[in-house]
């Protein structure tokens, strides 16, 4: 016999719809509460590690009064808070946010390089230069746990920023939303190398610098008559410190000033290339040494190969009397390149046409040498631009054939001298690709040990 429960009695439980309500204002809190722990938890670590930087600032400043006014000293391969030991805990170098495990050995603060051996009264502003901060490492980190590149080098840790100690003493959480760190320190009004201390950064593999008169101001100016030309204007760009273990350079002497060139074609107005102008001196680590000129899309020509980067004459490269080698044409800019040796030019090589019906010039030139030795080299790149130089970049590439590091000159940048510095690793193939779209040249290859 079944029984049915009588009018007015009440079943048990939750029906499945009531249950998946409750589960869904469950989730629905837990979405917005979830965040507010999160950020209040990243709050509370963030207050811990501004008071790690706070610490570290002070045993620096015990450190700084025990030892004549002076910061540590470059440690070399021992991590910089080594030198600290009797001034704090190891807690004070371990970041909440990240290990977790205070380990004096492995800071995850990093020291600012540029105060390695300085004296604390050569700092002009002590309360906008950095001391220490949250610290990235990386592949080319250096081995002290050093601060060296803002951009590389600081770690974006807190909320999408990072936290630094100053000079004097107080410390600062830098917002670097826009993922730039550089920029952001600088909007922050604060200062990683103070000028007045006179120091460089050292040189890691693939590093680049590039500049051009545009970003050159300490050149002096002066007037002097060259060949085919009244009294211009121009600057000089001395190189003469570079170049000590060997260099190619071209002493050109020759250049048009005359606007219409490039539209005539006029094989009178193009000088043809000289080898007496291309003096070569490599040095004993590099081999297999070539400059490779790429024409741009105009000119159905194919590209030149200076093997060992000379060529013996003009008819010896492949081209009939229209197609040349060129000194750089250069329209009232005039750049002075001073090298080593007492060597200097006034014309860096490049590939023209001089035929009307075959528009052409040098859109890339591929310079290719192989490193013998182990270390790190400083290659130096210098050419004076043309009228239609524009829209340059550089490219270092190693021998799988990946691009390392590549730098470019904007529109508003191309006029004058071009100058262009890698520091490359030995041993193997390293190529430096110039491009652009006309009158990619080239002045002067210097090569330097870099350590």
């Amino acid at each position: 016999m079944f029984h049915t429960p009588s009018e007015g009695t009440r079943r048990a439980g939750f029906t499945l719809i009531e249950l998946l309500v409750v589960i869904a204002i469950i989730a629905i809190l837990a979405a917005i509460l979830f965040p507010v722990f999160a950020k209040a938890r990243e709050k509370a670590m963030q207050s811990q590690c501004l008071n790690n930087v706070r610490q570290q600032a002070i045993a620096l400043s015990m450190y700084v009064q025990d030892n004549n006014e002076r910061f540590l000293p470059d440690p070399g391969a021992s991590p910089w808070s080594s030198l600290l030991a009797t001034y704090n805990e190891p807690s004070i170098y371990d970041c909440p946010s990240k290990t977790g495990v205070a380990n004096p050995g492995k800071p995850e603060y990093g020291f600012n390089y540029f105060l390695y051996d300085a004296a604390l009264g050569d700092v002009k502003k002590p309360e906008i230069t950095i001391l220490t901060g949250d610290l990235k490492r990386h592949q080319d980190s250096l081995a002290s746990y050093a601060i060296v590149r803002e951009k590389e080098d600081f770690d974006l840790r807190h909320a999408e920023g990072f936290l630094v100690s100053a000079l004097d003493g107080h410390t600062e959480y830098v917002d670097a939303k826009s993922g730039d760190a550089q920029a952001a320190i600088t909007a922050k009004g604060l200062v990683l190398n103070p000028p007045e201390l006179g120091k460089t950064g050292p040189l890691r593999p693939w590093d680049a610098t590039l500049s051009s008169y545009s970003a050159i101001s300490a050149l002096p100016s002066e007037s002097k008559v060259y060949p085919c030309t009244s009294s211009i204007a121009h600057r000089t760009l001395d190189l003469t410190g570079y170049g000590k273990d060997g260099y190619w350079f071209c002493r050109g002497d020759k250049f048009n000033a005359i606007h219409d060139v490039a539209r005539t074609h006029n094989a009178a107005l193009t000088y043809p290339y000289d080898p007496a102008d291309v003096v070569v001196s490599l040095p004993g680590y590099v081999s297999n040494f070539s400059i490779t000129f790429t024409p741009n899309r105009f000119l159905t020509a194919p590209a030149i190969t200076l093997t060992n980067g000379v060529a013996t004459a003009n008819a010896n490269l492949g081209y009939s009397n229209s197609h040349m080698y060129g000194d750089q044409k250069n329209h009232g800019n005039i750049g002075v390149i001073l090298g080593p040796d007492d060597l200097q030019s006034v014309a860096a090589l490049y590939m023209i046409s001089a035929d009307s019906n075959q528009i052409g010039r040098s859109s890339s030139i591929d310079v290719t040498f192989t490193l013998a030795d182990s270390g790190l080299y400083l290659v130096t790149w210098a050419a004076q631009l043309g009228r239609w130089a524009y829209s340059l970049q550089y490219s270092a590439i190693d021998s799988t054939g990946k691009v390392r590091k590549m730098v470019a000159l904007t529109p508003d940048q191309v006029h004058g001298v071009a100058l262009v510095q890698y520091c490359v690793p030995g041993p193997g193939q390293v190529r430096i690709l110039g491009e652009g779209k006309d009158h990619t040249a080239i002045g002067c290859l210097l090569f330097d040990k870099a350590n």
